[in-house]
């Protein structure tokens, strides 16, 4: 048996596998963090130059309120309320969609002039780990494969279209980087039974940001069903925990109902206020319109993952393209696998 054996891996454990493949995770996460860091750097972005990355309404709002956030915790100052407004304004459901990031908290070693610093630096620190989980989740779904064409796909999942061109929305960034987690959590879930890692890692996911982790929610609902059906076999004998069956599926669904359930409970000491809060607001009173007709040609979405598709930054169709990088590892094992069949 070789180092990459499911039984050997199994067997290490998790701090057993990070000991073992230090090197891929630290190139995981160097990569990414290392190429968002020169691109601040080569556009001349503060410290390296006289520009900073913010840009309308990171300028205008998500700088301001980390600022207030940082002057709020080190003062011991109420989070349900402010008087930077007028004469004063709740601030809760302010922290709530901006600033409840645990990564946040590191804003106290910075001032309002170096904040910027500071959001460059969570920048590539959340393109880091975004890899490295990413890592983690490939890994699971490869026979416990890990090697350098991971650490490619999980860089390039790293380096996408969406975080590249909206990572001055710096209050949904959480969401990219605990994705591959809650769906590694949501694996452990269905076939191991195991709970926790998916529960936690959703919860945190809902107070980083209500906004994305209602998107998350949303997407674990259609992603969940179909998941399962990748993960279940009909072909494994009766009774087999992994055969693909009517009770299978509906204990599945269940422990997924319900963790789904608890990791929603969890976050409502920051939910449920907020959302009472927010029911006062003007945009609150929109009404959505249910039309279920496509908005863009689907042919023109599948453009999107053409090279030369140009990033959205304001509006538009989805960044969805993932770079010259992907393209070339997806070369490189398929070239692997037909060698291996010939």
């Amino acid at each position: 048996m070789g180092k990459n054996s499911p039984i050997l891996r199994e067997k290490s454990g998790t701090l057993g596998v990070l000991k073992e493949y230090w090197p891929q995770f630290l190139l995981a996460f160097l990569f990414p963090t290392l190429t968002v860091l020169a691109a601040f750097a080569v556009t001349g972005c503060y410290p390296f130059g006289d520009r900073t990355m913010l840009t309308v309404d990171l300028y205008h709002q998500y700088c301001p309120f980390l600022v207030a956030f940082r002057n709020k915790v080190l003062s011991g100052e109420s989070l349900f309320y402010t008087w930077n407004d007028g004469l004063g304004q709740e601030y809760y459901a302010a922290y709530a969609n901006y600033a409840a990031s645990p990564l946040n908290i590191f804003a106290i070693f910075f001032n309002a002039k170096t904040m910027p610093i500071f959001i460059e630096f969570i920048t590539c620190l959340r393109a880091g780990l975004s890899s490295v989980f990413m890592v983690l989740f490939l890994s699971a779904n490869d026979n416990k494969r890990i090697d350098n064409i991971t650490v490619v796909f999980s860089s390039s999942y790293a380096l996408c279209g969406w975080f590249i061109s909206f990572f001055w929305n710096i209050m949904w960034c959480d969401a990219v980087v605990l994705l591959p987690l809650i769906v590694l959590g949501l694996r452990k879930l269905l076939l191991e039974k195991k709970c926790g890692l998916y529960a936690v890692t959703l919860a945190i996911a809902i107070i980083s940001n209500y906004y994305s982790g209602y998107f998350l929610c949303l997407f674990l609902v259609l992603f969940a069903p179909a998941y399962y059906v990748c993960l279940f076999s009909r072909e494994k004998p009766k009774g087999d925990p992994g055969r693909l069956c009517f009770k299978t599926f509906i204990g599945s669904a269940v422990r997924f109902a319900l963790s789904s359930i608890c990791a929603a409970g969890a976050s409502a000491v920051l939910s449920i206020p907020t959302y009472l809060i927010l029911r006062n607001c003007s945009a609150t009173g929109d009404e959505l319109k249910m039309d279920y007709v496509l908005q863009n040609n689907l042919f023109d979405f599948f453009g999107r993952l053409m090279v030369s598709a140009n990033p959205n930054i304001r509006d538009g169709m989805a960044n969805v393209y993932s770079g010259l990088v992907i393209n070339s590892s997806i070369r490189s094992y398929s070239d692997r696998f037909w060698a291996s069949c010939t």
